[in-house]
């Protein structure tokens, strides 16, 4: 059941805005199914699961714990200004040994990002490149057919079947005139 709730439903930094600034905690229950046999719960529920699903820092509760955490995973809150917030609104006094924490967290978001926005580029590219095949495959198969045509070797009619399209619109494709 879980694998099952794991392909519907993949994992993503980002959580959907309803559920952003959100705690929920799942633990394991006992039910049967077939047959009377019983544990101890003690015996089977030995693990909880917490999920958090972080949102915007300027949409949670102040001086919540979600706040606090939306803020250091940040990639849209530059340095300074997460010191600030850490320094006023959660009265954390800023080391140098935070100081250079929060630096390496804010590298740390930076870099998730880069990586994020170079993998997306990568797919836009090779849907472009697709894309930009079609419409050059197309072109050349409605030239190919409107030379046809225009020599005489096939009827309009016929073009348009082999293109799989309508004769207006081979027509309009081509600039062929009837």
């Amino acid at each position: 059941m879980i694998g099952a709730l794991a392909e519907r439903r993949p994992q993503a930094w980002d959580a959907p805005k309803k559920e952003s600034n959100t705690i929920t905690k799942y633990k394991i229950a006992e039910k049967q199914v077939v047959g009377s046999a019983s544990a101890p719960k003690d015996a089977y529920d030995v693990l909880t699961i917490v999920i958090l699903r972080l949102g915007k820092p300027d949409k949670a509760e102040p001086r919540s714990v979600l706040r606090l955490l939306d803020v250091l995973v940040s990639s849209e809150l530059q340095p300074a200004k997460k010191k600030t917030i850490l320094t006023k609104d959660f009265d954390v006094p800023m080391t140098t040994k935070l100081n250079e924490e929060v630096n390496e967290m804010c590298n740390l978001a930076e870099g998730i990002r880069e990586k994020a926005e170079k993998r997306g580029e990568k797919r836009g590219e090779k849907r472009g490149e697709k894309r930009g095949i079609a419409i050059g495959e197309e072109r050349t198969l409605f030239k190919i057919l409107s030379d046809f045509v225009t020599d005489g070797i096939i009827s309009i009619e016929e073009a348009a079947r082999r293109a799989g399209t309508t004769e207006a619109k081979f027509i309009e494709k081509t600039g062929i005139r009837p």
